[in-house]
């Protein structure tokens, strides 16, 4: 965000949660504002939560797959198209409180220690494509660097399920089936390659 240059007479940010989307949204806004920036609209909708250690995922998917998610993102399509203002989106005491609470925890430095590799890895390096960060290298072995931001795109897309997180709740992987393996690769490789983001029609 302090580094992305936006150039748009209309922009917005959406957060997608397993539970809560925190105060992420005004977290969001707050570094635009310190870079001269503000969203013009913001909202979230609650996904399924692909937290290993945390969520069972066919629970998960049973309670929320046919849940109000779509009728969500309908609604927030159809407010981008209008181009609806709401950049003062409030967020609760409670959810306020969960995003200071979990943003002073250094954890994300330590989860590929809990990452575990088992025989069924054919070396594909589609876990390095999917890494927002850079940070998994496959010759031998698969190893992490220590720029893991957690969000378990390598965990969740490996084709053979070879990958595993310590005290994970379930064998089943998710990911969302409007967005294809192709499109989170290719859209890692825009943000690697871009130094500004521009903002289009859309």
């Amino acid at each position: 965000m302090r580094k992305a240059k936006f150039e748009c007479e209309y922009s917005f940010v959406i957060a997608t949660s397993g539970g809560m989307a925190g105060a992420s949204l005004q977290v969001m806004q707050k570094l635009a504002t310190q870079s001269g920036r503000r969203f013009d609209y913001m909202d979230d909708a609650v996904t399924v939560d692909n937290t290993m250690s945390q969520a069972s995922i066919e629970k998960q998917i049973a309670q929320k797959v046919d849940s109000n998610f779509e009728p969500k993102i309908t609604e927030i399509v159809k407010n981008i198209a209008a181009r609806k203002q709401n950049p003062d989106k409030k967020a609760g005491a409670i959810t306020s409180l969960f995003t200071t609470i979990v943003s002073r925890i250094p954890n994300y430095e330590n989860v590929p220690k809990k990452f575990s590799i088992d025989s069924k890895c054919n070396k594909c390096t589609i876990c390095t494509k999917v890494c927002p960060s850079g940070n998994i290298t496959v010759n031998d072995d698969v190893s992490f660097g220590k720029s893991c931001t957690g969000c378990l795109a390598c965990l969740h897309n490996c084709p053979k399920n070879a990958m595993h997180m310590k005290r994970e709740r379930s064998a089943v992987r998710w990911r969302n089936p409007d967005v294809s393996l192709d499109e989170i690769i290719k859209a890692n490789n825009r943000m690697n390659e871009m130094e500004d983001v521009q903002c289009g029609e859309h």
